[in-house]
């Protein structure tokens, strides 16, 4: 199962971590680039549990995407993680990802 994030921020990025961590999916998170991703790339997710606990996430199967036209692999569930004024372009720029089975927003 392959899920993307559209829209790599802070929530987006937990929501993907949280989709990996599961077991089983693929995840691609999908940003603009910059610091954040090269951040994922390099050192993973850091969670910061309630109790101050951290576990990093990384390896094989959660990546990352510098915008909708790097995505290669068909998607199963597209989320749309993105700030409400955001949403109309982030929808447009969706158009270049592949095969989507079901958008969450």
């Amino acid at each position: 199962m392959h899920v993307a994030i559209l829209g790599a921020g802070a929530l987006g990025t937990l929501f993907g971590a949280a989709a990996w961590r599961g077991g089983g999916a693929e995840v691609t998170l999908i940003g603009r680039g910059g610091r954040h991703l090269d951040a994922v790339d390099a050192d993973g997710v850091t969670l910061v549990a309630m109790d101050g606990s951290r576990s990093v996430l990384r390896g094989a199967g959660l990546r990352t995407a510098s915008g909708t036209n790097r995505v290669q692999e068909p998607i199963d569930y597209l989320v749309v993680a993105v700030k409400g004024g955001e949403f109309p372009a982030a929808i447009e720029a969706a158009a270049a990802l592949p095969p989507i089975g079901c958008v969450l927003t």
